[in-house]
C-alpha cells in the first residue's frame, strides 16, 4: 500500500513503543509513541528535547555544518506536527537532511525522526508524507 520496499523494526514495547522503517533508497523513519495528545506548549518542550538529543548524536558522529531551521507546523491526515529541519554534511561531504517532528493526533502523540540524503529529497519526501499521513493511535491503546 505504501510502495515501500522497506525493513521494519518494531521494539514491541507496551510503553513508548518505537518503529523504524528503513527504505531501500536509504532513508529511515523512526516513530516513537509518546502517549496521549499533547497541548502546544508540551509539543514545543518535547520538540526542544528531541532536537537537543538528535544534534548531540550528530556531533558525536563528527558531522559538520549543522544547520537547524526555525520550528514550523505541518499537517498530515491523522495529525498535526511541529518540527524542524536539520541539515549537515558527513565525513565524505555528503549533504544530509533530518526532519524532527512531534506529531499530535486527537488521542495520541509521537516523535518522528526522518533521515535521508539531501540529493534524494525529490524521491523521499512524497514517501515520507504518505507514511506520516497514515500515523494513528495504536488500536485499543487510546
Amino acid at each position: 500500500e505504501y510502495e515501500l520496499p522497506a525493513k521494519v523494526e518494531d521494539d514491541g514495547k507496551r510503553e513508548n513503543r518505537s518503529v523504524r522503517l528503513t527504505h531501500e533508497l536509504g532513508f529511515s523513519i523512526l516513530l516513537t509513541d509518546l502517549g496521549p495528545s499533547l497541548e502546544p506548549k508540551a509539543q514545543e518542550g518535547t520538540l526542544k528535547m528531541l532536537v537537543e538529543s538528535v544534534t548531540r548524536a550528530l556531533r558525536e558522529e563528527k558531522v559538520v555544518g549543522i544547520d537547524i531551521s526555525a520550528p514550523h507546523q505541518r499537517t498530515f491526515d491523522g495529525s498535526s506536527a511541529r518540527g524542524v529541519t536539520i541539515r549537515y554534511r558527513d565525513a565524505k561531504d555528503f549533504g544530509h537532511v533530518c526532519l524532527v517532528y512531534v506529531l499530535t493526533g486527537p488521542t495520541f502523540a509521537a516523535s518522528c525522526v526522518v533521515e535521508y540524503l539531501d540529493n534524494d529529497s525529490e524521491d523521499v519526501l512524497p514517501l515520507v508524507k504518505k507514511t506520516l499521513d497514515s500515523v494513528r493511535a495504536l488500536p485499543g491503546q487510546r
